[in-house]
């Protein structure tokens, strides 16, 4: 299985409350099932599939890690990426693991809870030839 990693810029998402979304050029070999709703936030993920389209769209989750991300933040999101691909019922060929270039250190928020907290930025596609 291939791994291909994409990254994008977040922080004007985060400023303005706007999900951040890639849009990755479509290869018409593939067959994309991509992840739209948070790892988190259910039971039973949500999934889009793109058969056919010149853009593929991977929303891009915010996931809070208590690890330092910058030199985890790969593995960070290999670790969802598994995740994600055991949740899925179908072999794939590829995963595609869109990053968010900056992360958000939650220790800095007036929250004295949080220690050694960061949010990063993960989305998670998948794509199997036709």
């Amino acid at each position: 299985m291939e791994f291909i990693n994409k990254f994008i810029s977040v922080e004007q998402h985060v400023r303005s409350g706007i999900r951040p979304v890639y849009l990755m050029d479509y290869d018409p070999k593939y067959v994309y099932r991509t992840l739209t709703s948070s790892l988190g936030s259910s039971d039973e993920p949500e999934w889009a599939i793109t058969e056919d389209s010149e853009k593929v769209r991977i929303p891009v989750f915010a996931y809070r890690t208590g690890k330092e991300p910058e030199s985890g933040l790969f593995g960070y999101g290999m670790q969802m990426g598994m995740q994600a691909l055991h949740i899925n019922e179908h072999p794939y060929d590829c995963v595609v693991l869109v990053l968010g270039v900056e992360r958000h250190d939650l220790s800095d928020e007036e929250d004295e809870d949080i220690t050694d907290a960061y949010r990063v930025y993960v989305g998670i596609s998948f794509a199997r030839e036709k």
